[in-house]
């Protein structure tokens, strides 16, 4: 009797696992969408080093066309993948154009044969991942390359740390670049959710193209201590060639970076804690070594990018008693990793290392704490308008607490030095008309500590059919000793966009 039970349970198992064979796949739901535009821009004024060397020239800056598909399909109620990509044609042949700043190398004739290098092209890839949604009860997966955002300031969020940013189009102001990662997100109630991500391989910000213009001379490395630093200008004469090398850490599983987050909302109010342990995406000099090579000095220096600890708040919501203004604030207590620099001298008649009073290397990036912050609020004005305005203390790029130098002088005794962490007055407007087609929009950032601005305008016309006109500005006002006067920030530039989108 035991024996034909046990036949007869395999048997039903068996036939179960037949149906579950012969049971249709669930039908894939796929969504495209996409859009096709073309950004010209014009640098309209030209920029100089403190020297009075020409650094950003006047000119077309950008040329570009970029198609971009993104494909969403869901397979039933628990998976979905999303893929968006995008190619960039520059617009610009690879062979050197006369005047350009800085100069390249000589083309052959071979190149012109060449279409990557007449038509070069890129690709982006923004996302390409797959969610799982109820792997356990409140559990949900998402695997792959994907950007994910944390924060509720508006565009400065000193939490946000999972994604490097790119800077190198000044109009997309820091957007996050997608990288490898894993995202659980564990909702065991309705009120809260706990997100955990883990990033198993470091990204680099992608950094201007002016950016090389930040190497023109040794006084700009940031060196907390002045004695130090006065010692290296008086040893290093102007001229010096300065060459960077960046190198990025291991690639083994204690570099990876985690972070955790819990988020829930108290009435209006939407709250979170964070923790985030990883690396600061922009480099920042771990070793320098001075020589001569034909007669010309030159400063090799290695850039390296710091390990840093971050424990963030946030909370947005609106105010009923003030109108319904909208708010938020958002803080990060950053704990970053001492930073020591490496002065090593292959020149004849000189030490062969330069130690700081302590007998040390000189300390550039100190391990004490610091607080990034913004606060700012927001608020609709009819129909029609809108206003937004923040205070930030510590901009996207900046990293370490103490003082630095934002644009060295080449003469010693005009070197202009500035908080690494400084403060900034942002603000926006929105005017909405011919029954909301028009769009004209302006921002501003200014900096309270020296006094440079960023100036944005925009008007923004939408047609049928999904399409858009954009004409607009980007301008950086200040002298080339001040944080957006500086030529590494990049030059002033003029803009036309035409899109369309489907």
């Amino acid at each position: 009797m035991a024996i034909r039970s046990v036949a007869l349970a395999l048997v039903l198992q068996a036939a179960r696992v037949a149906a579950a064979q012969e049971a249709p796949a669930p039908a894939i739901d796929l969504k495209l969408s996409g859009s096709l535009y073309n950004d010209v821009r014009y640098v309209v004024a030209e920029k100089n080093l403190d020297g009075g060397a020409l650094a950003v020239p006047t000119g077309f800056d950008r040329n570009d066309t970029r198609l971009r598909w993104k494909a969403v399909a869901r397979a039933g109620e628990h998976a979905k993948g999303v893929a968006d990509v995008e190619l960039v044609w520059t617009g610009f042949s690879r062979v050197p154009y006369v005047g350009q700043l800085p100069p390249r190398p000589d083309a052959t004739l071979d190149d012109l044969s060449n279409r990557l290098v007449i038509d070069p092209l890129y690709v982006n890839a923004y996302a390409a991942y797959v969610d799982l949604y109820k792997v356990a009860p409140g559990l949900d997966l998402r695997l792959g390359r994907q950007v994910t955002t944390w924060g509720t300031a508006d565009k400065f969020n000193p939490t946000n740390n999972l994604n490097p940013l790119d800077f190198e189009d000044p109009l997309r102001f820091g957007e996050g670049i997608s990288n490898d990662m894993v995202r659980a997100d564990w909702n065991p109630r309705g009120d809260f959710i706990v997100t955990m991500v883990w990033v198993p391989l470091f990204r680099p910000a992608r950094l201007p193209r002016t950016a090389p213009l930040g190497l023109e001379s040794l006084a700009r490395l940031p060196f907390q201590d002045d004695d130090f630093r006065h010692l290296v200008s008086s040893l290093v004469p102007p001229g010096i060639l300065v060459r960077a090398h960046p190198l990025l850490p291991p690639t083994d599983l204690q570099d990876s970076q985690v972070a955790v987050k819990v988020a829930g909302r108290i009435g209006t109010y939407d709250l979170s804690l964070s923790y985030y342990n990883g690396r600061h995406d922009l480099p920042t000099p771990v070793h320098a070594l001075a020589s001569i090579e034909a007669g010309q000095l030159v400063a090799d220096v290695t850039l390296g990018y710091p390990r840093m600890q971050v424990i963030g708040f946030d909370s947005a919501g609106s105010l009923p008693w003030l109108y319904d203004l909208g708010y938020w604030i958002e803080g990060a207590l950053v704990f970053p990793q001492e930073i020591r620099l490496g002065v090593d001298v292959a020149i004849p008649g000189q030490p062969s290392r330069l130690l700081d009073a302590s007998g040390q290397n000189p300390l550039t990036v100190a391990s004490t704490p610091y607080l990034k912050a913004t606060v700012g609020a927001d608020y609709t004005v009819g129909p029609h308008s809108y206003v937004n305005a923040q205070y930030v203390h510590g901009f996207i790029d900046e990293f370490g607490g103490g003082r630095t130098i934002w644009r060295a002088s080449f003469d010693p005794g005009r070197e202009v030095t500035a908080p690494r962490e400084g403060d900034y007055a942002v603000a926006g407007t929105d005017l909405k008309l011919l029954r909301d087609r028009l769009l004209l929009r302006l921002f501003v950032v200014y900096d309270l500590n020296d006094g440079s601005a960023v100036v944005f305008p925009q008007s923004i016309l939408t047609g049928s059919g999904a399409t858009e006109l954009t004409v607009g500005a980007f301008l950086f006002v200040g002298s080339p000793v001040t944080k957006f006067g500086d030529p590494a920030a990049g030059g002033s530039q003029v803009f036309a966009r035409a899109k369309i989108s489907w």
